[in-house]
């Protein structure tokens, strides 16, 4: 199967690092997603976290857990009225 590479510098082109790339994953896997969003918390990129969570709702739209997540890392950025993508 064909897999993304991105340019040169080790981005898949949406200037995200290969291993969080949402073009580098071949299947649906939440502990993955889980684990970068947490990764990308520590890092302090909660645009990027909230992101990683938005794709845990494309194939699990009613995760209560993923909703408030988003939510509260919605309100951490001072945004207290954005629907999520996923609902």
């Amino acid at each position: 199967m064909y897999r993304y590479r991105g340019n040169l510098r080790g981005t898949c082109g949406t200037g995200l690092p290969e291993e969080i790339c949402p073009f580098s994953r071949m299947a649906y896997n939440k502990s993955k997603n889980v684990e970068v969003a947490q990764k990308l918390l520590n890092q302090g990129k909660v645009a990027q976290a909230i992101a990683e969570y938005q794709n845990i709702l494309k194939f699990e739209p009613r995760d209560q857990v993923t909703l408030m997540t988003i939510g509260e890392l919605y309100i951490r950025q001072g945004e207290t009225f954005r629907k999520p993508s996923g609902c």
